[in-house]
């Protein structure tokens, strides 16, 4: 296993969001009583974000967790664990539920935090590390949640791009800073803006300086630099109910495996296609059961087959992607081509719930998610726009807005 620490040397190491172990499933992190948002608090308010994970091997584990302080560009910083949070160490994960009436057995695990014996104190980017059998270094996840202090105004816009180029196909953003009573320096390298699209971190925009600077009040007004793919509406899947079809389901089928099994209809590629209005949650999905109580572990594990149409095969490996990949090109999403079919087929096994997915293109590195999807600047997408700043005399990146807002251009 890796280990992350924090300590009084910089470490440059970026760390991500990840499973490190095969048997953990459906990691999700989100405030507490409001699923589709950002894992993100208020410094020194009441509200708390949920941690839920799955375990594959249906028994009682012990876990735990603890906190890391990082940067904007999510490289531990410099700070000590009691420099950015109260309380002890490491804490403890101890509501854990086995999965009731499922033909796939697991352990549910959840845990609302700040706790009563952790609390961060600073704000900032922060990397949620759970750990088995009291071992720190022991990781089995990370995940990546933030505290704001809302001590700066911020005011973003967004609108279909200016560049005649990229002006059928992509989206602007631009926003305004008010440092107010924030004495930053040199706000070309103190102030940090980040731009997320649907909650992505693998393409979000870093690096923005401002255009103009007045009296504390910054200006990010370009035409380069702050857009992104507008992209296409996500496809998606209703997997709620095992004895009927739904939602781009073509088939059920209770297999010899004892597993039910999914068959969604056949896709088609969407590249040269007029843009559709369509309703999705931006790439999401939610854990949900059809007259369950406690979806977290009544809901049960099914395979879903997925086909993509394809006269033939595409330069680049092809993926289902999304939040139910983690946003990350997984082994378990990658589709294979079948030359008698003329079809990209794949399977994969996923929590019972609603999904929206996509597929990308992965080629020469670069992950491409308009080659099959289609791009188009009317699409919704889902922005947050975050400042970190850096006053005198700090030794860490703070967080001190955050502000979300939806494209819907054009319409």
């Amino acid at each position: 296993m890796l280990a992350f620490t924090c300590s009084a040397a910089v470490n440059d190491t970026v760390i991500t969001e990840k499973v490190y172990v095969d048997n953990i499933k459906t990691v999700l992190l989100h405030p507490v009583g409001f699923e589709p948002a950002l894992p993100v608090i208020e410094l020194g308010g009441t509200d708390k974000l949920m941690l839920s994970f799955d375990d594959m091997d249906n028994d009682n584990k012990y876990y735990g967790f603890t906190f890391i302080h990082c940067n904007a560009d999510w490289t531990p910083s410099q700070l000590l664990f009691t420099q950015h949070s109260d309380g002890l160490m490491t804490d403890q994960i101890t509501d854990w539920r086995f999965s009731i009436n499922t033909f796939k057995s697991y352990t549910n695990y959840r845990v609302t935090f700040p706790t009563d014996n952790m609390a961060p104190k600073v704000s900032g980017n922060y990397i949620l590390k759970v750990f088995v059998d009291d071992d720190p270094n022991n990781i089995i996840l990370t995940k990546r949640f933030m505290v704001v202090e809302k001590v700066v105004g911020l005011a973003p816009t967004i609108q279909r791009a200016r560049t005649p180029d990229d002006r059928n196909t992509k989206q602007e953003l631009n926003f305004n800073i008010d440092l107010g009573s924030q004495n930053v320096t040199n706000p070309f390298d103190y102030v940090k803006p980040v731009i997320l699209q649907n909650e992505r971190w693998d393409n979000a925009i870093y690096g923005l300086k401002p255009l103009y600077v007045n009296n504390g009040k910054l200006t990010y007004d370009y035409t380069v630099g702050n857009v992104f793919n507008g992209g296409n509406e996500f496809r998606r899947f209703d997997l709620r109910n095992a004895r009927l079809v739904n939602d781009r389901v073509q088939k059920i089928v209770y297999g010899d495996d004892k597993q039910w099994h999914f068959y969604l209809y056949e896709d088609k590629n969407r590249l040269i296609n007029r843009y559709y209005v369509m309703d999705d949650i931006n790439g999401r999905y939610f854990v949900r059961l059809i007259n369950g109580t406690d979806h977290y572990s009544e809901a049960d594990y099914v395979w879903v087959d997925f086909e993509l149409d394809a006269a033939y095969p595409i330069e680049g490996d092809v993926y289902v992607f999304g939040m139910l990949s983690g946003w990350q090109l997984k082994p378990e999403f990658k589709m294979t081509y079948n030359a008698d079919r003329h079809k990209y087929t794949g399977k994969a096994m996923v929590k019972q719930g609603v999904y929206d997915y996509e597929y990308v293109v992965f080629k020469n590195g670069n992950i491409d998610d308009t080659y099959i999807e289609g791009n188009h600047y009317e699409t919704e997408n889902t922005y947050h726009v975050l400042v970190y700043i850096r006053t005198f005399g700090d030794r860490a990146d703070r967080l001190v807005s955050v502000e979300r807002l939806n494209s819907v251009v054009g319409r």
